[in-house]
């Protein structure tokens, strides 16, 4: 398979960039294969933009890459020759085709997620991948075997950027990374899939402190074993293992266990209990202290269960939630059409994800009704009936999610209105029922009375519309942002900045979201200016700039941030 993919989810990039990048190299190609074609095929949606360069004489390029598969997009570089040794009795029952060998990764991944890549190598295949699933948002790339797989980051935002072709990175990013060996890519962090049972976060070598232990003394062996058994578990296998136990009682049979081993170890006898009892106390106060401030540095994943009265139907994953969270999910239970009103960047859309998988409903999403036919469908020239998220939602079940209504034509608002109040719907080519599971959401940075000095571009909204919703304020929650974005420095910041804007009265932002960018940016090494200008300074003047460093509280002087923002020189001006 010719190399010579991109895979890319952003804004920085423009769709026209890619496809001069790539049609370059099919142009260096055919220079360098006088007797060969090639062309550039790109599929783009849900914000990502995945490109390949095509062998257009190659018979196996019939089902040509980048593809769409069950709202997958993805895109491969592979060894068509480690696909063709596959036996059948692996492929099971998959509709296989060894001349399309590649949609067999997209399937294997649908079924069996990241474990798919371990199933893959196991059997000899080699290849580089790259998957965005337009449904949950999530970014996936791998490398499997001795395959060339490079990544990159945009110059201004930072976002990541995935290809087989070293050249494509550099002209994109300005420098490429090798991609690690026997590694996948989610979420934005590294992990193997050689242990498939212990997803373990790729670090460089270079991280680790390679000084031997020199203490041989009982108690400091002691110590230093249970310390190496507690950092050898990653945050959330300790959240797992202590979430539904006593902790005092997980952390006496780990110490006893250890005991154990270093008596057994050294054949201590005669005052071993008096001193083992020594040790514990130590070691117990110690734990209980360190457990304490880590408990209070971070956000525990919660569970939540959905009950009818006393039925329970259904419960959550162990995740970080929203405090709002279990306010929507109520409301939403109870057929209410919720209103989620809030600043931008303040977590609405994802709440409502995770509220739609807890009541195991499909999330229909619409970014705004800015005319009536975003929402009834319409019937096009050829007499073919073109449907739309919210019908397929109010015939079919599931939330339907009406992002940024107060961006919405009034008028057109009036078709849910009548929806909700009779139960059935006229849209253009039949009158429907209205599904027994049909939800509405709606998300808004306005209370629904018209634009105001920070969101200019909203309308107002008809009294009879804002009458059949829920209104739940939805503001930034710190205990989410702390458990998502566990930076110190970062946070201490961020918060002191938004608490100073506040007090100004000034019109700027501090999102979780512009938290999270910010966050995503320190833990690669982002310079610090660099980050304060693209995502906290942004557009102020230098007036601004300084109110609001002057009225910042509760940060320390030693904050990078902090001191940075002090020595910037700021040319623009509002």
């Amino acid at each position: 398979m010719e190399d010579g993919f991109i895979a890319y989810v952003g804004t920085e990039i423009e769709e026209e960039e890619i496809k001069n990048l790539l049609e370059t190299l099919c142009a260096d190609k055919m220079e360098w294969e006088r007797d060969a074609t090639y062309q550039s095929r790109i599929i783009k949606g849900a914000g990502a933009i995945f490109g390949q360069v095509i062998d257009c004489d190659t018979f196996r390029q019939k089902v040509t890459l980048p593809a769409l598969y069950n709202n997958l997009l993805y895109v491969a570089s592979y060894d068509y020759s480690a696909f063709m040794k596959i036996e059948d009795d692996f492929v099971g029952d998959y509709d296989f085709d060894y001349e399309y060998p590649h949609i067999l990764i997209p399937a294997l991944l649908k079924d069996y997620d990241t474990k798919a890549f371990h199933l893959l190598e196991s059997v000899g295949v080699t290849c580089a991948f790259a998957s965005y699933d337009r449904k949950t948002r999530s970014f996936t790339a791998a490398k499997i075997g001795d395959y060339k797989f490079f990544y990159g980051y945009t110059k201004q935002n930072h976002e990541i950027i995935f290809s087989d072709n070293a050249k494509i990175i550099r002209e994109l990013c300005g420098s490429a990374k090798d991609f690690p060996d026997d590694c996948f890519y989610r979420y934005g962090t590294f992990y193997t899939f050689k242990k498939p049972q212990e997803e373990i976060i790729y670090v460089n070598p270079e991280d680790f402190d390679q000084k031997p232990f020199e203490n041989t003394t009982l108690i400091a062996n002691i110590e230093k074993t249970f310390n190496e058994s507690l950092a050898d578990l990653e945050l959330h296998k300790k959240v797992d293992e202590f979430i539904d136990q006593n902790l005092s009682i997980e952390v006496k049979k780990r110490l006893l266990k250890i005991i154990k081993q270093e008596i057994q170890k050294y054949n201590i006898q005669g005052k071993v209990q008096e001193q083992m009892t020594q040790v514990s106390q130590q070691l117990g106060e110690k734990i209980t202290e360190a457990v304490a401030k880590s408990l209070d540095k971070i956000s525990i994943p919660t569970i939540h269960i959905i009950k009818l009265g006393e039925t329970e139907l259904g419960r959550t994953n162990a995740e970080l939630f929203h405090e709002k969270f279990e306010e929507v999910l109520s409301l939403v239970q109870l057929d209410e059409p919720v209103m989620l009103i809030g600043p931008t960047g303040s977590g609405k859309n994802q709440a409502i994800s995770q509220i739609a998988r807890a009541l195991g409903l499909h999330m229909y999403y619409t970014n705004n009704a800015s005319n009536e036919f975003k929402l009834t469908g319409f019937i096009d020239a050829g007499g073919t009936y073109r449907d739309t998220e919210f019908y397929k939602a109010f015939k079919n079940g599931g939330i339907f999610f009406l992002d940024e209504i107060d961006c919405s034509d009034p008028s057109a608002l009036i078709v849910i209105n009548s929806a909700l109040a009779n139960g059935y719907m006229a849209f253009p080519h039949e009158t429907i029922d209205r599904h027994p599971d049909f939800r509405i959401v709606a998300a808004a940075n306005t209370w629904g009375k018209g634009s105001d000095l920070q969101y200019v571009g909203r309308t107002a909204l008809d009294d009879a519309t804002l009458d059949r919703f829920d209104n739940v304020f939805f503001d930034y929650d710190r205990n989410l942002e702390k458990g998502l974005y566990p930076s110190e420095q970062v946070l201490r910041f961020m918060w002191s900045f938004r608490d100073a804007i506040e007090t100004a009265k000034m019109l700027h932002n501090v999102s979780t979201r512009g938290i999270g960018k910010v966050y995503k940016k320190e833990i690669n090494g982002i310079p610090t200016e660099t980050i304060l200008r693209v995502n906290v300074i942004r557009n102020l003047g230098q007036d601004d700039l300084n109110i609001i460093l002057g009225n910042m509280q509760n940060i320390d002087s030693n904050n990078k941030y902090f001191e940075t923002a002090k020595s910037l020189k700021l040319v623009n001006s509002r």
